[in-house]
């Protein structure tokens, strides 16, 4: 029985010791040598907004043009 759970144990430990990163300790991802960077440029959707000046009792604000503000019953 001793013999059984000895070949076990060193067959766990064969198979253990094969399941590290052939990268030898590198954790970048390899993309298959595409080093081409992308730009992205992004333009918040607000700077296109014209806005138009809002007012009631409360308070003052601006708003999109073309919105509609309702008051709330």
């Amino acid at each position: 029985m001793r013999r059984i759970i000895c070949i076990i144990l060193a067959f766990t430990i064969t198979l253990l010791c094969g399941c590290g990163s052939k990268s030898g300790g590198d954790d970048t991802q390899d993309y298959g040598g595409n080093t081409q960077q992308e730009e992205f440029v992004i333009t918040p959707m607000a700077s296109g907004l014209e806005l138009a000046p809002y007012s009631c009792a409360d308070f003052s604000m601006s708003v999109p043009e073309g919105w509609m503000v309702e008051a709330s019953v």
